[in-house]
């Protein structure tokens, strides 16, 4: 990318390079979205980290690199993302790709493509909302069955006996998660049970809302250079 206006280009091997670096990209849907400059963006810097990654002895990167590519089904279109997800993670680099539907996934990458980026995560993460009837049987499948002990006891002439039996009931079923309140999130992590959790906003957490307001801070210093 070419500077402008005394501006020095940027070097995507540096902001991999970097130890504290963070790179920002913001656009809108709609007309005149720069969605195909932010997907050329993003694809530019995690090549420059696999490419950097390749490169060490251990052809992982000495410091992980995390991509938080939200949106990533509206302006962060990655077209070949599912075939880089197992190869990203054994390179060091770890991108965390947020989706608002299973559609949308699927209208980007294809049914295909979409179930192998769902299935090369480490860690899935479903926060409620919209979802399909088919989507949410497949993750109460997941959650599968909670199998408790249940104890009888009968008496018949004078006798008394006891039955034991082990009966199972669907620990989350279609209509429970659909109906996931708001902050509640069901975490599916690779060699654990899932796990429902509550989410932290970050104005109730005072490190995150101090890193927002640097962030936010940050934004106004670069909007006004680029003006």
């Amino acid at each position: 990318m070419q500077p402008f206006g005394g501006h020095p280009e940027f070097d995507p091997r540096a902001l991999v390079a970097s130890a504290s670096d963070t790179l920002y990209l913001f656009s809108e849907e709609g007309p005149g979205s720069a969605g195909p400059l932010i997907a050329a963006l993003t694809r530019a810097v995690l090549s420059s980290a696999e490419d950097t990654a390749k490169r060490q002895p251990s052809g992982r990167l000495p410091r992980p690199f995390l991509a938080i590519l939200d949106e990533a089904g509206n302006i962060c279109r990655i077209p070949d993302l599912p075939d880089k997800y197992t190869t990203y993670g054994s390179r060091g680099i770890i991108p965390l790709t947020i989706l608002q539907t299973e559609e949308q996934g699927e209208q980007v990458w294809g049914v295909t493509g979409f179930g192998k980026l769902w299935a090369s995560s480490t860690v899935r993460v479903f926060g409620g909302g919209n979802a399909s009837n088919t989507f949410l049987r497949d993750l109460s499948e997941l959650i599968g069955d909670y199998q408790y002990t249940e104890r009888t006891t009968s008496t018949h002439n004078g006798g008394r006996s006891q039955n034991v039996t082990r009966p199972s009931e669907r620990i989350m079923d279609v209509s429970d998660l659909g109906a996931l309140s708001l902050g509640r999130m069901v975490v599916f992590a690779s060699g654990c049970r899932p796990t429902l959790v509550r989410s932290i906003p970050w104005w109730k957490d005072k490190q995150l809302a101090q890193l927002n307001q640097n962030a936010a801070a940050t934004r106004q210093e670069v909007t006004a250079d680029a003006l």
